[in-house]
């Protein structure tokens, strides 16, 4: 069987495959980000549904069923298509959605914490487990729901529509902090390690919840309007991001991460006295909440937690194929999801081919070559294997420094990133020399958990070290990225310390690099010491024409492949 699941309305639209074709199930799934360069994208996702077709090589016509979420108790077909009213936008493309080549009988569409849910439950390790979903808002207003999930099968046990804590963060980190756009919240969570330290003030009592059942009603600080959720407050948003730092600021964000780790750890326990269960599943964008996470963690009932990599919407197009494979079409067949690299990978002779073609100097490098470098001061963007699903980057779109010298978060910054000063920088480290530098006894393979550094290590990786003396670690298992694995390894033989910063390849207002051309173009736009392609790498040379000409060579491609998808998988009027 095959099902096509997609986000096709809203940000972070994309496209996942389940193909079970040759006896294995597969999953391959891609934001339409990753594809037309433009970050949180709202555009129907005609990019991610052409590559993905293409590289399973299938046809629409092929695909058993096609499954994606709906919006405002849309559910019919060719309502949601008319694209009246909130769709009738260029802001969506709709001209492409209307005019897709949708085969009518194997559309499904399915609510919004359903495949957030199906998104956990079905890629977890789990027969039989219950499934926390905690977002700003799905489809109909809801704001958390808790399934009861065992075998093929899902059902939902309670949900709530007030809104919720998801909600509640986002006013904050919009309408307070002024960190505007989707996908600031983590900005909030790096910012409310340095508020402890200051008293209390008038909203600190303000930021928590009435409790009802699953209820968390925040009425009494918070209002929504069609677009936002606003909060009743005299706190004037910080217009200054010199300010933030402040007392007023970090305390603010120290009491909202507060309020949300007290309200997923209630969540958490009131699901399972609804499903008493030893596996826990966790989805919906509150999910990424790391220091929630490692709470949840350590004080809930659960003994087992398995939580989406891609909890936010960008989760959404592979919880709806695995809904429809699991529970429309009903397989009793499961994939498991050990891996985040689920999206699409490139030929060594592809990348040469590239570089050959704009006369770019590089070598063949060895791990133990480019841990040397990294060991003396470079930074360095790592590509390899296929692109991860999520927004966080695990090891094959990364970039890499030496976590010894605490100035490299700053020199990071200032070159790379170009990210708020307060904002940590996270640790890879081999899974069996974990232990020594963090305070684990499990794996941590997708960056979701926020663990202690060991007291005594602190001064050998402050380079990783939050303010609160956390990181947001991943671990790296030789079976599952032995590229990334060997390369920790030369590290820690040249250096005695198995653990490398890794942050996102992309600069601060791009989606994280999905092409090798994507990789050079960041390359030659920041100012990294070198690239690594695997296994060739590229030094910065004074070139001062190969960023114009990279750049237009994937616009050119843009247009071209958004000419050559819509022409083959949309209607063409004449």
């Amino acid at each position: 069987m095959k099902v096509l699941g997609l986000k096709v309305i809203g940000h972070d639209t994309g496209a996942a495959i389940v193909d079970d074709s040759d006896g294995v199930v597969k999953l391959m799934a891609i934001s339409e980000e990753r594809l037309n360069r433009v970050k949180h994208t709202t555009k129907f996702p005609i990019f991610a549904i052409g590559t993905c077709l293409e590289q399973a090589g299938i046809g629409i016509d092929d695909l058993d069923a096609i499954v994606f979420n709906h919006r405002r108790n849309v559910y019919k077909l060719q309502t949601f298509f008319d694209f009246k009213s909130e769709f009738d936008s260029s802001r969506y493309d709709s001209y492409i959605g209307k005019s897709f080549k949708w085969p009518d009988k194997k559309v499904h569409i399915i609510n919004h914490h359903d495949c957030h849910g199906a998104s956990a439950y079905f890629c977890s390790p789990f027969d039989k487990a219950t499934i926390l979903v905690v977002d700003a808002s799905g489809n109909e207003g809801e704001s958390q729901s808790i399934y009861a999930a065992e075998g093929s099968d899902f059902n939902l046990l309670d949900r709530s529509y007030k809104r919720g804590i998801g909600a509640l963060y986002e006013a904050v980190t919009n309408n307070i902090l002024g960190f505007k756009g989707t996908g600031s919240a983590g900005k909030t969570m790096g910012l409310s390690a340095y508020g402890g330290k200051y008293s209390e003030n008038d909203l600190s009592n303000k930021l928590q919840a009435v409790r009802s059942g699953i209820d968390l009603n925040y009425n009494h600080i918070l209002d929504e309007t069609d677009t936002e959720f606003l909060l009743k407050t005299e706190v004037k948003i910080c217009d200054n991001k010199q300010d933030i730092l402040n007392s007023i600021y970090s305390r603010v964000a120290f009491d909202i991460q507060k309020e949300a780790e007290r309200q997923m750890l209630y969540l958490v326990n009131l699901a399972w006295e609804m499903n008493p269960c030893e596996n826990l599943c966790i989805a919906g964008g509150v999910g990424l909440n790391c220091v929630a996470n490692e709470k949840i963690k350590r004080y809930s009932k659960f003994k087992n937690i398995w939580i989406q990599p891609a909890s936010d919407d960008s989760g959404i197009p592979l919880g709806a194929a695995l809904y429809g494979y699991n529970k429309i079409l009903k397989s009793s067949s499961r994939y498991r999801m050990k891996s985040a690299a689920i999206g699409f990978s490139y030929t060594k002779v592809e990348i040469q081919n590239l570089l050959d073609r704009f006369n770019i100097n590089y070598i063949e490098i060895t791990n133990k070559e480019l841990a040397d470098k990294i060991s003396k001061g470079d930074i360095v963007g790592w590509f390899t294997g296929s692109s991860e699903y999520g927004p966080r980057a695990l090891g094959f779109r990364s970039i890499l420094c030496d976590p010894r010298k605490i100035e490299n978060k700053d020199i990071l910054n200032k070159r790379v990133k170009h990210r708020e000063i307060f904002r940590p920088f996270a640790p890879v480290v081999k899974l069996d020399k974990a232990n020594r530098f963090f305070d684990v006894n499990d794996t941590s393979p997708f960056m979701l958990f926020a663990k202690n550094v060991i007291e005594e290590v602190k001064t050998q990786i402050p380079a990783v070290v939050h303010f609160d003396g956390t990181a947001r670690i991943q671990t790296v298992d030789k079976n599952d990225n032995s590229l990334l694995y060997d390369l920790l390894d030369e590290f820690e033989k040249i250096t005695n310390v198995p653990v490398l910063l890794n942050t996102s390849f992309n600069d601060n207002q791009e989606p994280i690099v999905e092409s090798p051309l994507d990789a050079l173009i960041c390359f030659y736009t920041t100012e990294l010491d070198g690239l690594y392609l695997q296994g060739y790498y590229v030094k910065k040379e004074d070139n001062v024409d190969i960023l114009d000409k990279l750049k237009n060579y994937k616009k050119s491609l843009l247009i071209q492949n958004k000419y050559d998808f819509i022409n083959k998988y949309c209607y063409i009027e004449d």
